[in-house]
């Protein structure tokens, strides 16, 4: 079992995440004729509907890998399910957490923000999504299977600004599918074992489809679960009507 608690850290870890925790809204600040609130925090009630479906698109997530599993080896992986309730647990929520807010602030908030006001939106989300895929290359059991699906997950997240010019579906998401993976189905996180699970009946089909020591995000499970998602942002996320008046203003005055 791995794991990662705030103090087994080195010292330049945790002050990169100290550094990009300033650096995020300092570098929105520094653009010109930009605010913080254009990173994605606005909040009303179109945010809360695309939040809404981004966690009925999780549920759908827990159902599938459940029925899956016992489909395919006759256990799931939620046989450790909720056995964290400790200290070392809140932290590793803590983490997660805080780590998904920093990616999203940083990948779609600031990086996805500035390439799509200068080169549009497909650009956007090709550059952000390879660079997010590649930021995992040094995970434990990465694999071709996962790349793809983290580029995958670039695109739906990017996709999921677009619609919305928030970052709140996006960390909700992110932080969501994160916790979903380690303290519910109890899979590996991008390699990363937050559970001494170990499934010694995993077949071929079952690998295939639910992923090896990477975790669930190199099944082809998660490849469809994605594309289903990336379908029902195009076609089910809302825009913000207060949001496009800003931004059309800011464009045209």
């Amino acid at each position: 079992m791995s794991s990662i608690f705030l103090w087994d850290l080195d010292y330049y870890e945790i002050l990169i995440l100290i550094i990009l925790i300033l650096v995020t809204p300092a570098i929105q600040l520094l653009r010109k004729n930009h605010s913080i609130k254009e990173i994605g925090f606005n909040f009303d009630v179109t945010t809360l509907h695309n939040s809404a479906f981004t966690l009925i698109f999780l549920l759908l997530t827990i159902v599938s890998v459940y029925f899956l599993s016992l489909l395919f080896w006759g256990n799931a992986y939620f046989s450790t399910a909720f056995q964290f309730f400790g200290i070392n647990f809140l932290e590793v929520i803590f983490y997660i957490i805080i780590l998904a807010v920093i990616e999203e602030l940083v990948f779609r908030g600031i990086a996805f923000r500035i390439l799509l006001d200068n080169f549009g939106g497909i650009t956007a989300l090709i550059i952000t999504s390879i660079v997010f895929m590649l930021a995992h290359s040094l995970n434990n059991y990465i694999s071709l299977v996962a790349y793809i699906n983290i580029f995958f997950a670039g695109i739906l997240m990017g996709l999921m600004y677009i619609k919305s010019r928030s970052v709140y579906p996006m960390i909700i998401f992110h932080a969501g599918w994160n916790l979903i993976l380690a303290f519910v189905i109890g899979s590996p996180v991008s390699g990363i074992s937050y559970t001494s699970y170990k499934n010694t009946d995993q077949n071929k089909l079952s690998e295939f489809m639910l992923g090896g020591s990477f975790g669930l995000e190199e099944g082809f499970l998660t490849t469809i679960l994605l594309f289903i998602m990336i379908f029902t942002v195009i076609k089910f996320f809302k825009e913000s009507p207060k949001v496009l008046s800003l931004e059309f203003k800011r464009y045209y005055s």
